[in-house]
């Protein structure tokens, strides 16, 4: 066995003595012992670690951005993009998380998914808004019919407030859908191809970390469409899907 076997084989050991300990300790003790392997560069050990608290306990959004940096310092765009966006779905409005994932676009050379207030309006509740949209047009509904019957100065602040739930409401839900991600591209070279099959013309080539919106599944390929409208069938195990597990309480970002 040659000295690279030999220590290959130790790093192995090590990693696997690291998480079974990790997995003996509480939630918050093997995160900290993760957040030590993180916090001294040891990428693969602290990945490993994170990924099997995942598996035992669910998710948090303290966890999903330890292992996006975990990943990233491994080098692994996809899965990187993936973590934070996980993190970024449970907490939306966070700057530090968003400033990661920024960060990490740049330095790939991707194209964040949604610019401005675009972005702002997408990382909402869908359904919150909806619900703003639908009390939006039953105000106006019934100002109409109150104006018709009376029309009086009285009605214009509830029209203004019934014009603003839509003028907020439309384009937030309509950037959800566009621009709200459902998967993220984790393989080294994946391609979107014109049908479902794997010998079928591929119609675009994908980086690792883009994200994407998906629809019908057949025969192991989604089928998805980028965010500037392109559309094909990509082969499943090339992506990864961001419904994340419940967020967990008190892991924090370090």
């Amino acid at each position: 066995m040659t000295i690279k076997n030999v220590s290959s084989a130790l790093a192995l050991v090590a990693t696997a003595l690291f998480v079974s300990s990790a997995l003996a300790a509480t939630p918050h003790e093997s995160f900290q012992e993760a957040n030590r392997a993180l916090s001294a560069g040891h990428y693969e050990e602290a990945a490993r670690a994170y990924e099997a608290i995942l598996a035992e306990h669910g998710g948090a959004p303290g966890l999903y951005t330890n292992l996006g940096r975990a990943y990233q310092g491994l080098g692994e765009v996809g899965p990187a993009v993936a973590a934070y966006e996980r993190a970024r779905q449970m907490m939306p409005f966070d700057r530090r998380v968003q400033a990661r994932l920024d960060a990490l676009r740049q330095q790939a050379g991707l194209e964040a998914p949604a610019p401005g207030i675009l972005r702002y309006l997408a990382d909402g509740s869908p359904e919150v808004f909806s619900w703003i949209l639908i009390a939006s047009g039953l105000l106006l509904s019934g100002i109409a019919v109150a104006w018709a019957l009376r029309p009086a100065r009285k009605w214009r602040p509830l029209l203004a407030l019934g014009i603003l739930g839509f003028a907020l409401s439309v384009p937030a839900v309509a950037a959800w859908e566009r621009w709200h991600p459902d998967y993220v591209v984790v393989a080294d070279s994946a391609a979107a191809r014109i049908s479902p099959f794997g010998d079928a013309e591929a119609a675009f080539s994908l980086k690792p970390g883009e994200v994407l919106r998906g629809g019908r599944e057949i025969h192991g390929f989604v089928f998805v469409t980028t965010p500037d409208g392109r559309r094909g069938w990509v082969q499943q195990d090339q992506l990864t899907d961001l419904a994340a597990p419940a967020a967990g309480r008190g892991l924090k970002v370090i």
